[in-house]
């Protein structure tokens, strides 16, 4: 595993490009711009339900009223407006996921309800659409006071998913909201991406895989000011 010195908008510029997209919890759309931009995908699939949802995601700060999640919506689909690659769909992802045939994307992002069952499920399930040689990603890979509160379960539910499956942590950015990457073993996607990581000198430290369940940020008082350092000591 490797601990990517970079946060994730800016690591997105490593990508390979030109590969077939899906982001699963779009908000807004500001990360699918990021990537429509620096990835730039020849189709994209925006999945997200924009309604306000019961369960375990009320805990969630961006499980806003129906009136702001249907802002949401329309920025997005003015946004993308014209754009033929990019593909909105209005569900939850274990609707969509059933919209598209096995081994169809290069990439998927997975940013949606942050409880542990949510996204083991998205991951299950997204797991069998990615390529071979393809990724899965998420965002909120984090344990710190704000995603404590909002009963984040992203660390323990991409831990458990490795567990069970033939996926791998292969890397985190250097975020307060960490972005992961999970690929297979042999991964072509992601052998390209740390390539180019590579020859751009981001930094990176290579860490035992058996600690990335340690991963949280730890508060440092500076001349009164609180900074977040990350740490893997358990």
């Amino acid at each position: 595993m490797f601990f990517i010195g970079a946060e994730r908008h800016t690591s997105m510029a490593f990508m390979p490009k030109g590969g077939v997209y899906a982001e699963i919890g779009v908000k807004q759309g500001t990360f699918a711009k990021t990537v429509r931009e620096k990835v730039a995908p020849r189709e994209m699939h925006l999945i997200d339900p924009w309604a306000e949802l019961n369960g375990d995601y009320r805990y969630d700060p961006n499980n806003a009223n129906n009136a702001e999640q249907e802002q949401r919506y329309q920025s997005v689909v003015a946004a993308f407006a014209g754009d033929q690659r990019v593909h909105i769909h209005r569900e939850l992802s274990t609707q969509a996921v059933e919209r598209f045939p096995d081994h169809y994307f290069d990439f998927v992002y997975v940013d949606a309800d942050h409880g542990f069952n949510s996204v083991l499920i998205d991951l299950q399930i997204f797991a069998r659409k990615v390529k071979p040689s393809g990724m899965l990603v998420g965002h909120d890979f984090c344990s710190h006071t704000l995603p404590r509160k909002h009963m984040y379960g992203v660390i323990g539910a991409v831990t458990e998913f490795v567990k069970q499956s033939e996926y791998e942590l292969k890397g985190i950015t250097n975020d307060e909201y960490s972005t992961y990457f999970l690929a297979r073993r042999e991964s072509a996607y992601w052998d390209r991406f740390i390539a180019n990581l590579i020859m751009a000198r981001v930094p990176l430290l290579e860490l035992p895989n058996e600690i990335a369940g340690n991963y949280r940020h730890k508060t440092a008082i500076v001349n009164g000011q609180g900074s977040l350092i990350p740490s893997f000591k358990a």
